[in-house]
């Protein structure tokens, strides 16, 4: 194993190596250059894919946020948060929902990343209006915000469209589990979900009247 420690890749400085785990995956330890010490893969960190602790990515997202409030006198319209929130999760490692977006490859077109009234812009002309959400998978799992892949949807069709969702078959059309009992006019969605993890296929599941007296029929 060839010696890291000592060697500094973008802001962190390797200090230390460390025992590799079950995945045979070789850790280091790191001191960033903003003073703070982790312990990182080391491939990431050859690499170049994890060049800091974080602080990078939040400065890097700080300071688009900036433009943003300085440059156009639209920092108090809503679309200004929709804009600085997707930043954020593409780019800014301590943002609670960068695990699923920039932590899985996710990020925003040249076009729209250091440019607000381009998103503006577009989003105007593209059916926005308070209260609907930003959605990047028209086009199947996209990991890219860009004009080609995103709409403007309600909340409820956003939460349909997250990858943690599971669709059923059933009649040859996939659809989320929510949209099924619809279609069947079922309230109650968790019934549904407990016939199935019983077993119950999903034409059983949806078509059997639920108990009058209140209790789930999973029999």
């Amino acid at each position: 194993m060839k010696d890291y420690v000592g060697k500094k890749y973008g802001r962190l400085k390797i200090t230390a190596n460390l025992p590799n785990n079950k995945r045979h995956l070789h850790k280091v330890t790191a001191i960033c250059d903003c003073g703070t010490i982790k312990d990182y893969y080391l491939s990431n960190v050859t690499s170049g894919k994890t060049v800091s602790c974080g602080c990078f990515n939040r400065q890097m997202s700080s300071e688009r946020y900036k433009v943003l409030n300085l440059s156009h006198g639209l920092s108090s319209h809503p679309l200004s948060r929709v804009y600085a929130a997707m930043i954020s999760r593409c780019y800014d490692a301590n943002d609670i929902s960068y695990k699923r977006y920039g932590g899985k490859g996710v990020t925003v077109c040249d076009e729209w990343l250091d440019d607000f009234i381009s998103f503006y812009n577009w989003a105007i002309n593209n059916g926005w209006q308070e209260g609907l959400q930003l959605d990047k998978d028209i086009n199947g799992n996209s990991k890219l915000y860009s004009p080609e892949t995103c709409i403007f949807v309600t909340r409820k069709i956003n939460c349909r469209n997250r990858t943690t969702n599971n669709f059923i078959t059933h009649n040859g059309q996939s659809k989320t589990l929510a949209e099924w009992c619809e279609v069947y006019n079922i309230k109650n969605h968790s019934m549904v979900l407990g016939r199935i993890q019983c077993g119950w296929d999903i034409k059983r599941a949806l078509e059997t009247p639920a108990k009058n007296n209140g209790h789930v029929n999973t029999r």
